[in-house]
């Protein structure tokens, strides 16, 4: 599943770069993986799979701030 999310994660950053996607939906997506991002075992996850994406992409995933206003499913409530 976090193989596909990065994927698709990518595939829309490119969409971004080649001016193809409004800023704002790619603010939205950007909340997402850099939440994904933090949550225990996804940064080992990447690290370990990070040569499965585009050099650009890794470049976005690695210099991104963790989004520390993000709760995954298990800390709503």
């Amino acid at each position: 599943m976090m193989f596909n999310l990065l994927k698709t994660c990518e595939h829309l950053h490119y969409q971004h770069a080649v001016g193809a996607m409004d800023p704002d939906v790619l603010k939205g997506w950007d909340h997402i993986i850099r939440g994904y991002l933090t949550a225990p075992g996804s940064q080992e996850w990447y690290q370990e799979r990070r040569i499965a994406f585009s050099l650009n992409f890794r470049n976005y995933l690695d210099n991104s701030a963790p989004d520390e206003g993000f709760k995954l499913l298990g800390q709503i409530g």
